[in-house]
């Protein structure tokens, strides 16, 4: 349901920005590129000016001692009580992931090329995601 509400916003994207530019092709002054940008950072200001209301991450806070607040975030980000099984699962992987990234702290971020086949996954994976870029194509 995610990746469907999110191409369809894509494109919907797509199309607001292809009317703006089809409404300002024939001006014959500068205001047939300065229209489209200038609309652009609207975007930019509503999206700027709305990421300062959202909360940390609860990861982010669980790491810097808050995990009361990161327990109260994921209890408003699920709509579910303060003692749902989710809220505790959840809890309990971001303690469990976190003193294993501690254990491992002192390694050298090269080691992650060193794992089976990892070599080949990461390759594969910045390939396909390059590539695809190039295509010009959104897909999920």
């Amino acid at each position: 349901m995610h990746n469907s509400t999110y191409q369809l916003f894509i494109t919907l994207g797509i199309l607001v920005a292809n009317c703006i530019n089809f409404g300002t092709e024939k001006r014959t002054n500068t205001g047939s590129w300065r229209i489209p940008m200038g609309v652009s950072f609207i975007w930019v200001l509503i999206l700027g000016v709305g990421i300062a209301f959202f909360p940390e991450s609860p990861r982010y806070d669980y790491r810097h001692g808050r995990e009361e607040q990161a327990k109260r975030t994921m209890i408003k980000l699920y709509g579910v009580s303060d003692n749902h099984r989710v809220v505790a699962e959840e809890l309990a992987e971001i303690k469990e992931k976190h003193e294993e990234e501690l254990v491992h702290r002192g390694e050298p971020w090269w080691k992650m090329f060193t794992g089976p086949r990892m070599l080949y996954r990461i390759a594969l994976g910045m390939s396909l995601q390059s590539l695809q870029q190039l295509t010009g194509a959104v897909r999920f």
